[in-house]
């Protein structure tokens, strides 16, 4: 029962998503289309360019998946600055 509780209390928990803008740097840094984020989320192209734009936030469902995938492109983009730095030694 607890391991059901702590589900609710995770689901229940407020995403954090980047700002717009920032939503829109991370992808153009990481070099994906708004299409190609789109297709690994299930939305079209136009509602990731609104989210981007901040005319709409993402549901729920969305927006956890949405700041999973921008964590995982900025933790990316992070560790291929740091190998670069490393090689320059």
């Amino acid at each position: 029962m607890i391991a059901s509780l702590e589900a609710l209390r995770q689901k229940r928990a407020p995403v954090r998503l980047p700002p717009p803008g920032e939503r829109k740097r991370i992808r153009n840094e990481y070099g994906v289309s708004q299409g190609d984020v789109a297709a690994v989320l299930g939305v079209s192209r136009l509602t990731v360019s609104m989210w981007e734009r901040g005319e709409t936030d993402p549901k729920p469902d969305h927006a956890q998946k949405y700041a999973e995938l921008l964590d995982q492109m900025q933790q990316e983009i992070k560790d291929k600055a740091t190998e670069g730095n490393g090689n320059d030694q």
